[in-house]
């Protein structure tokens, strides 16, 4: 192998580690970005299911008070 040869083949095996360094980082940040976007999957389930229920309690309070204001003033 000739000197230019073998400068060549370092040069390649350089690269190769910083793109193998670059994969391995690469990877950590995709997970832990997959694991914040669960966490906020399950936050935003439990808001929405929060607001339901809140709808629900708000509908049934305004159906209350809508009987109580079709009686007569007499009562």
């Amino acid at each position: 192998m000739t000197s230019d040869e073998s400068k060549r083949l370092d040069n390649i095996e350089i690269l190769f580690s910083e793109q193998e360094y670059t994969i391995q980082t690469l990877n950590e940040i995709v997970t832990r970005h997959a694991d914040k976007i669960d966490q906020l999957e399950k936050q935003i389930a439990f808001y929405q299911q929060q607001i339901i229920a809140l709808q629900e309690a708000q509908n049934n309070d305004t159906q209350v008070d809508n009987t109580i204001d079709d009686r007569p003033p007499h009562y």
